[in-house]
């Protein structure tokens, strides 16, 4: 049943860091789309978490600089497939713990470690 909601639409449309987190992110679009007026704005902001690395390996982190994925990733979904995100700790003493292995981690001398990289897009609904 469609709602007053559904019949809307919007002249701009901003979604920051959310196709990261969701199962099907290109469905999300195709709705956004929707309901994008003609001629208008959609602007996207996320993450690209492909290019993310660690060395040396940690279980914490995401990725290692050889690129495979860390056993963090007991995963729900996972950003480099675009979808979700890590699901790594499920109570709050295991948060607190896998902070506390990060903070010793990045007070290495020998750790790189990346942030992912950051993409920004922006299109306009045909006429």
């Amino acid at each position: 049943m469609a709602t007053p909601a559904d019949r809307e639409s919007y002249d701009v449309v901003y979604a920051r860091f959310l196709l990261t987190h969701l199962t099907d992110p290109a469905a999300a679009l195709g709705n956004i789309t929707r309901r994008l007026a003609r001629g208008e704005v959609l602007i996207v902001e996320d993450i690209d978490f492909t290019g993310h690395f660690c060395h040396p390996h940690t279980t914490r982190s995401g990725r290692t600089s050889t690129g495979t994925a860390g056993p963090c990733r007991r995963v729900v979904q996972t950003p480099t497939s675009g979808r979700g995100s890590p699901a790594c700790c499920s109570t709050p003493d295991e948060l607190n713990q896998a902070v506390d292995e990060l903070y010793a981690f990045a007070g290495r001398d020998d750790t790189v470690l990346s942030l992912p990289r950051i993409v920004q897009s922006w299109g306009r609904r045909p006429d």
